[in-house]
């Protein structure tokens, strides 16, 4: 039940992140750049806000938010923003424009990441008997990030030019985290300890 409520948010989140992406950037003046970094970080919080809520409705439990699980979600959200950012300045010094045809699966980069942040947050504040979903949408994010990671290996054939670089240490980040994330889910699922507390009687509050 966490689970699926927990999907459900993180769909409406990006639903939600969009209007609200949108306010900011005509508020703000965001250059498209900005935005587009932007984006990852409001999605994630929301998903990651809603991950908590989700764990206090089914579990009537209060999470744990330790120090180590508040890392990982920043630092995932942080290395999406820093992917997206990468992945433009590249498009744009390369055919003068960012555009989903022209960066192919890369343009996904971002969004796995984000999920790859929420799950594997999820992992550190699940109940023992709840964790198998998040570390298995943790370990299925960790595969699709190595994996365009190595997707733009050939790219290094053109040689390294000044946009080149900040993208291939991007990517090459993205994976070091997958790599970290994946390790964590694997000992969850063998047999991490709940890292939750109960909920006082009669609080309701995060």
């Amino acid at each position: 039940m966490w689970a699926a409520l927990s999907f459900i948010a993180f769909a409406l989140a990006l639903v939600l992140s969009l209007p609200i992406l949108g306010f900011l950037t005509w508020t703000l003046a965001l250059p498209h750049r900005s935005s587009l970094a932007a984006w990852p970080l409001v999605w994630g919080t929301f998903s990651i806000v809603a991950c908590i809520l989700a764990a206090e409705l089914v579990f009537a439990l209060r999470p744990r938010i330790t120090t180590r699980a508040l890392a990982v979600a920043a630092g995932g959200l942080g290395l999406a923003a820093g992917t997206q950012l990468a992945l433009f300045e590249w498009s744009v010094a390369r055919y003068g424009r960012i555009d989903p045809e022209l960066v192919g699966w890369t343009g996904w980069a971002f969004a796995v990441m984000v999920a790859l942040a929420t799950a594997g947050f999820g992992v550190l504040i699940a109940p023992g008997r709840s964790v198998a979903w998040p570390a298995a949408v943790a370990l299925v994010a960790s595969v699709a990030t190595i994996a365009i990671g190595a997707s733009n290996l050939g790219g290094l054939t053109d040689g390294p030019g000044a946009s080149t670089w900040p993208l291939a240490v991007a990517l090459g980040m993205d994976g070091l985290y997958a790599l970290a994330i994946a390790g964590i889910s694997m000992v969850a699922l063998r047999g991490g300890q709940p890292i939750v507390k109960r909920l006082p009687a009669g609080s309701d509050s995060v």
